[in-house]
């Protein structure tokens, strides 16, 4: 009777301390005016960056969104370059700041980077790589990081910076190996040099690269045949026409398109394969 006596005692008294502990964090906090905090968000990115930001909106945090969020541009540069910044309260109660303008500042060295990589493997190929994601990262990570340490395996606040990779080769370049061996190929490469990514790997017909470099890889589903069908049957049937105009299958796989995760916090010791046309 007394185990139960304790363990009903504890069920009671645990919502209260969780709830003072909670309180006690709040009563810690500086309260802030909006206009206050869109003034340290600005300093903060001066302070930063050594240069002058103008603000262009701010979003309250909110039940699902438990972070201040500031959108801002260099003013330097145009609002094409628009920055995010999220503003959150610390444990301690201090109001700090994340932002995104790492993905711009790092975005031209990060994709020479890639470009390098690639063009030891493939003497021709057509690379698109994205890294802006909108997303927010540590001061650890300022403009003249070593790409390859961008990402720590290990780390205990691991970022989440990734790039989104399309690479797409001519079919005489798989010179008789199959599609998932040249994948694994392009994975291992990028592994090796700490890169997080996910990518997308196409081989094209010989008589068809040429044209699909032209049209820079918008051959689905951005296509112009596309974009006065409003019947999804229509819609489908044509993306699958410009498919296998484009796309190659390699014997008896289905498989034309690969997704390659190298990320560590994911088991990468195989692929993801996605069908994009269907048949032997």
């Amino acid at each position: 009777m007394k185990a139960i006596a304790k363990l009903i005692a504890i069920a009671i008294l645990l919502p209260i301390l969780i709830t003072m502990n909670g309180c006690e964090e709040r009563l810690m906090r500086k309260k802030y005016t909006p206009k206050e905090k869109k003034e340290m968000a600005l300093q903060y990115m001066k302070d930063k960056y050594n240069e002058d930001f103008i603000g262009v909106s701010w979003g309250p945090s909110e039940p699902m969104q438990p972070y201040d969020r500031f959108k801002v541009y260099p003013a330097s540069k145009t609002e094409d370059e628009l920055i995010l910044i999220e503003g959150d309260y610390e444990e301690d109660g201090r109001y700090t700041f994340q932002d995104s303008y790492f993905e711009i500042l790092i975005e031209d060295r990060y994709k020479k980077y890639i470009d390098d990589i690639v063009k030891e493997i493939y003497p021709t190929y057509y690379l698109k790589v994205k890294i802006r994601f909108f997303k927010t990262y540590p001061s650890r990570l300022t403009e003249d990081i070593p790409i390859n340490q961008i990402f720590l395996p290990g780390e205990e606040n691991w970022t989440n910076f990734g790039s989104h990779i399309e690479l797409a080769i001519p079919e005489s370049l798989l010179q008789g190996e199959s599609i998932k061996r040249h994948a694994y190929r392009l994975r291992d490469t990028l592994l090796k040099n700490n890169l997080s990514c996910q990518i997308y790997f196409y081989v094209i017909k010989e008589d068809k690269y040429q044209e699909y470099v032209d049209k820079k890889g918008e051959v689905y589903p951005t296509d112009p045949a596309l974009e006065h069908v409003d019947r999804r049957e229509e819609k489908e049937k044509l993306i699958a026409g410009i498919e296998e105009e484009f796309f190659i299958r390699q014997g008896k796989m289905k498989k034309v398109y690969y997704e390659i995760s190298t990320s560590p916090k994911e088991d990468y010791s195989g692929l993801k394969t996605y069908d994009y046309v269907e048949g032997e």
